[in-house]
């Protein structure tokens, strides 16, 4: 017997445990790197996409209703993995949309948004007559 028949015969590429890691990752790669995409363009740009969020946010629900598939044993169980990806995401859009809408002439001031936002808020649901206005 000579060493070169005694010696560990390589795997295929195809099998390997590296490839094979990297072939699992590879939807959670390009998500990440199209969400910092989008970050550094509207970073850069300074004006926001919306449609870029509104056309990423379903293909990243997909990816991960894809990735709990699996893990989701019964029909219940891939119900319930369904709609609380739906109704996270929708949530996120639903926020950059509101993010993204246009303010009042109220709350142009230097303060910005998070003025509006607090005046908003107070406004939806005001105090009750027994509390306190200290914070």
């Amino acid at each position: 017997m000579t060493n070169a028949e005694s010696g560990p015969q390589a795997a295929p590429l195809d099998s390997s445990p590296r490839a094979s890691f990297w072939i699992r990752e590879l939807p959670y790669i390009l998500v990440f790197i199209l969400t910092i995409l989008g970050v550094a363009y509207t970073s850069y740009t300074k004006k926001p996409i919306l449609g870029y969020w509104e056309l990423l946010a379903p293909v990243i629900a997909l990816v991960c209703i894809s990735a709990g598939w699996r893990r989701a044993p019964t029909r219940s169980a891939r119900v319930h993995l369904i709609w609380t990806q739906v109704l996270h995401w929708g949530a996120f859009l639903l926020a950059r949309c509101w993010h993204s809408a246009p303010l009042p002439p109220a709350c142009m001031s230097c303060r910005g948004r998070s003025a509006c936002s607090g005046l908003s808020w107070r406004s939806a649901f005001p105090q009750s007559p027994g509390s306190s206005n200290r914070h």
